[in-house]
């Protein structure tokens, strides 16, 4: 076990067969992943030290999925909204409205969420460090807190699904598409969080590509028939997602967008890569012709990164950096605004959120697995650059607390709750005594 330990932390891959010997390290990697979480969860405090002193809510946390929550309790996980499915959010929602008062729902919902982080940082970990190394895992999995945001959604049961967006794509590539065997009890508890996540926002949408290019490589040949179960739950789960897609569409729930009328190659260089590794404060005052150039030679040293890096790495990073620009194309399309520009320091940073975190996994694992110092100074000074970028915005945005007022009427209690950032999301909660 312990020559085995150190080939992990190395970042040595292991594949495996269906009939290799399963692996289970979980009492040597237990420091770890109390590390990892620990430190995930300290972060988050000190960019938001407000949010967990005082508590948060956000917009819809109150007039979408507290207000089912207390009126609907767990039917509410059915009620599609902005044309998705919003299970994991839901769930949470609808237990603690079973439990508790709406007067705690801003401090208890703010820890909830970053617990909710800090494990999703914790599973990425466990999910990679066997092909990366411990160290490298530990900054793969911390791209969850640490890439350029405002804030806009961390700590806000609405935002959840940006988080639980990427720890979706991994755990699928764990179950469909890496060659390693597991204890059932991870499997099943793959399997679990896959549906979840799943019937969660729409990433599961995007990802499905992926899984159904996978079964037709890997499945004949490799999959067992647990793993042929858990993709006809996905596609099931895919399947609901999908006609509330269609259902919103219908009745003209989805944002309406003109692509040509959008700058795309000026505004992909621009807030896109340039503010990913530089400020806005920054690179707002430079000539069009230097933010230009910078951005170019961010792009160049990445592909040079991407050349260096051998093999199966190399084809993560290069599917990484697809789905980032991807979901930056989406990310576009959903904020539907060509008059405002969509960065990370202002309007539609949420959009940006998914990109950033691939982006950052690439380049940690060129970091990793480049061949030549090189190659690994070309995609370690980017990941330095982005910190820095981030840094310039680290404490996240204050807003106001929310107001709560209550009114008893017999056995009735009606809660009228103002959460940031106006008077539109105000919602009235009526609970039983």
């Amino acid at each position: 076990m312990k020559s085995n330990d150190r080939t992990w932390a190395a970042g040595a891959p292991i594949t495996a067969g269906p009939n290799a010997s399963v692996i289970d390290d979980k009492a040597s990697n237990g420091i770890w992943l109390l590390a990892v979480f620990a430190i995930t969860l300290g972060l988050t405090f000190a960019r938001m030290p407000q949010r967990l002193t005082q508590g948060f809510l956000w917009a819809e946390d109150v007039s979408i999925f507290l207000k089912g929550g207390y009126e609907e309790g767990f039917r509410s996980i059915f009620a599609p909204y902005a044309g998705y499915l919003h299970a994991v959010p839901r769930l949470i929602v609808a237990a603690y409205a079973s439990l508790g008062s709406p007067v705690h729902a801003p401090l208890v919902l703010a820890w909830v969420c970053a617990i909710v982080l800090a494990s999703a940082a914790t599973l990425l970990f466990t999910a990679v460090y066997r092909h990366v190394g411990r160290v490298a895992a530990l900054c793969f999995a911390l791209a969850l807190i640490v890439v350029p945001q405002d804030g806009e959604i961390w700590l806000t049961v609405t935002n959840l699904q940006w988080i639980l967006g990427p720890l979706l794509l991994v755990l699928l590539w764990r179950e469909f598409a890496a060659k390693q065997v597991f204890p059932a009890r991870v499997f099943y508890l793959d399997a679990v969080l896959i549906v979840l996540l799943a019937l969660t926002g729409p990433f599961g949408l995007v990802f499905s590509v992926f899984v159904i290019g996978a079964a037709f490589i890997k499945g004949r040949h490799e999959w067992t028939v647990r793993t042929w179960g858990l993709f006809v739950a996905y596609g099931l789960a895919l399947t609901a997602q999908m006609a509330c897609l269609v259902h919103a569409s219908s009745q003209g729930g989805l944002v309406n967008f003109n692509p040509a009328d959008f700058h795309w190659i000026s505004s992909f260089l621009r807030y896109f890569v340039l503010d990913f590794i530089s400020p806005a404060s920054l690179n707002d005052k430079w000539s069009v012709g230097m933010r230009i150039g910078v951005s170019l030679i961010a792009i160049a040293c990445c592909g040079f990164a991407l050349y260096k890096t051998p093999g199966n790495y190399r084809f993560a990073c290069v599917a990484l950096l697809f789905l980032a620009v991807l979901f930056w194309v989406l990310g576009i399309a959903r904020f539907g605004r060509t008059d405002l520009p969509m960065r990370w320091s202002m309007g539609g940073s949420r959009y940006l959120y998914v990109p950033f975190v691939f982006c950052f996994w690439a380049l940690v694992i060129c970091l990793s697995k480049a061949n030549g110092i090189g190659a690994k100074l070309v995609a370690g000074a980017p990941l330095l650059l982005i910190c820095f970028s981030s840094a310039s915005g680290f404490a996240s945005g204050k807003w106001p607390a929310t107001n709560i007022t209550s009114l008893v009427t017999g056995d009735a209690v009606s809660y009228r709750l103002l959460p940031p950032p106006g008077d539109s999301f105000g919602t009235t909660i009526r609970t039983v005594r």
